[in-house]
């Protein structure tokens, strides 16, 4: 459907796409479209009417819609609701965290995102700091490997052992979960969806120590124990690098649009 593989470029212009969002990223995700010969809905109260449908996030608060037969609606994280209605209703549903280039691709500009808030944010350099990150999945592993390049002293702490052997022959310092202090560290990275750092843990904190968390909710720390030396980084693709970010985006959704095609 989408690109010269797809249904040609008179089709092409026919369907209309629905794009739910008004960041950075999803404005240029719509330049992309137009510029690509697809017309752009921008009232939510025709999106019934429309072809492509990306809704976002998680695509809450639609579930009541009733989409368009052979719609390809799309979301970043799996609705469960939409996945199910998907299969009665005659639209296909697809969220695109199940698209690993996508994965991969969105990882290293957030990455790249984090790293510049902890370079414009410090008065201490990269080179020789000692960094603490939280989570071995796709975001800290990269976090890892970039940190490295800044000569940066990078250690793990997982909630499982699963990568222990790797982290190790990486040449990272690798912590437990359950021994887990902060003491000694400049920066401390938390990639981990789940309230890990607790008001013991905190206590351990030097005073200068900053706490950039980038996990999805309920992220690293409950909201009571938050001050200000923790950076709650949500959403970093649709705010730096957006035009790149977009473009990773708009892959994303064709690839899945010609799963229907």
């Amino acid at each position: 459907v989408l690109g010269s593989r797809g249904l040609g470029d008179v089709y092409k212009r026919q369907m209309i796409v629905y794009i739910n969002g008004n960041d950075n990223r999803c404005k240029q995700l719509a330049k992309l479209m137009i510029a690509d010969g697809y017309q752009i809905q921008e009232d939510s109260r025709l999106i019934s009417s429309c072809d492509i449908i990306y809704l976002g996030k998680d695509g809450q608060g639609f579930e009541q819609v009733d989409f368009k037969n052979n719609a390809v609606v799309l979301s970043l994280l799996k609705n469960q609701r939409l996945c199910y209605l998907s299969k009665l209703k005659g639209f296909n549903y697809r969220y695109l965290y199940s698209d690993e280039d996508f994965v991969v691709e969105n990882t290293h500009i957030s990455d790249e995102a984090v790293i510049a808030y902890m370079i414009i944010d410090n008065s201490i350099s990269l080179s020789n700091s000692n960094v603490l990150i939280l989570g071995y999945g796709h975001c800290g592993r990269d976090l890892a490997a970039k940190l490295e390049k800044f000569n940066a002293k990078v250690s793990i702490s997982n909630r499982s052992d699963h990568y222990h052997d790797e982290v190790v022959e990486k040449g990272y310092r690798y912590i437990r979960l359950d021994q887990l202090t902060l003491n000694g560290y400049d920066f401390v990275i938390n990639t981990i969806p789940s309230q890990i750092i607790d008001s013991d843990i905190l206590k351990t904190k030097d005073v200068n120590c900053k706490i950039y968390d980038v996990a999805s909710t309920p992220y690293g720390l409950k909201t009571c124990d938050r001050d200000e030396s923790y950076h709650l980084l949500k959403q970093l693709p649709t705010k730096y690098a957006y035009d790149s970010s977009a473009k990773a985006l708009y892959k994303a959704i064709k690839r899945a649009v010609d799963q229907y095609a």
